[in-house]
């Protein structure tokens, strides 16, 4: 299909009454089409008919638990590994919202570390919605942290060994995890991430719970840009997720395995971005910040064992 033809299914898709504003073209990562109703379209590399059927099922949980909120995939266009979302109006994302707020409202620690016991029974729920099929392979992204430390890593690696196994969001951070007008939690972007990604992208696999607890660790302690705003109560946000995931599974998730596994995280990351990104200053210092907030999360993960 070409351009053109793509931009009129695309419109026909997303219900264009008023004529094309702003289209998406054929190679795109992610744009909104503007039409009589707005749509998110976003590419895929690999999967996409896996990753829409993903998509509705997350969708689908979000609408039976009340719990959070989930854009629904309205339409697949496999040939191109496009797939058109419903569009939500009046997102603000949570890393902006709760600087914002830690700077305004210093006093509402409560009221801010509640958004992640929301997110920890929301994750609950993905990981429950998605697992369907319990022949599906395992696949162990890592068995033990690295950290060097003999405790930390014989204390980890057999709660990694013990770890319930489930599908995985695969890219549970701050960064897809935002607010509504209302104040409901509203969870993106269920795609594997280029860093931790399973075998081939194909994310038919059962994982221990701790690689998505890690990663939520990983993005809120790692971050240089977000980070720093939230340190002095970061702890509290960790121990709220950390309940709501008991709460709604049932299941505890150790808190110490969890903090190393986001320094784990970390170095992966840094790892990935070493080998694609041109060295900078820059570079270097968010290098530097990353690596020592690793360090620390592996000092906090001694410290609760």
């Amino acid at each position: 299909m070409k351009a053109p033809r793509l931009l009129r299914s695309l419109a026909r898709l997303a219900g264009a009454d008023t004529g094309l504003r702003r289209a998406a073209p054929s190679a795109v990562r992610s744009a909104v089409l503007q039409y009589g109703r707005p749509r998110f379209v976003k590419s895929y590399r690999a999967h996409v008919a896996l990753e829409f059927d993903r998509g509705r099922a997350i969708h689908r949980a979000a609408v039976a638990s009340q719990a959070f909120r989930a854009p629904e995939p309205l339409a697949l266009l496999a040939e191109h590994d496009l797939i058109v979302w419903e569009h939500l109006e009046g997102l603000v994302e949570l890393r902006e919202h709760l600087v914002d707020d830690v700077a305004k409202r210093p006093d509402r620690r409560g009221e801010r570390a509640a958004h992640f016991e929301r997110a920890g029974r929301a994750l609950a729920i993905v990981h429950e919605a998605l697992d369907a099929d319990p022949r599906a392979a395992e696949h162990w992204p890592f068995r033990s942290v690295g950290s060097g430390d003999a405790r930390v890593d014989a204390a980890t690696s057999e709660h990694l060994a013990r770890s319930p196994l489930r599908p995985l969001h695969w890219d549970f951070v701050c960064g897809n995890l935002f607010l509504s007008g209302e104040g409901t939690l509203v969870v993106l972007d269920a795609t594997p991430n280029w860093y931790l990604a399973p075998p081939d992208d194909d994310t038919r696999v059962r994982c221990p719970v701790y690689v998505d607890a890690g990663t939520l660790v990983f993005s809120l302690w790692c971050h240089p840009g977000f980070s720093p705003g939230v340190a002095a109560e970061v702890d509290g946000y960790l121990d709220a997720f950390l309940a709501g995931y008991r709460a709604h599974a049932g299941v505890v998730v150790d808190r110490a395995t969890t903090l190393a596994c986001g320094a784990r995280v970390a170095h992966a990351y840094q790892d990935f971005v070493d080998a694609r990104r041109t060295d900078s200053r820059e570079h270097r210092a968010e290098k530097r910040y990353r690596l020592d907030a690793a360090s620390r999360l592996w000092e906090k993960a001694r410290e609760s064992l």
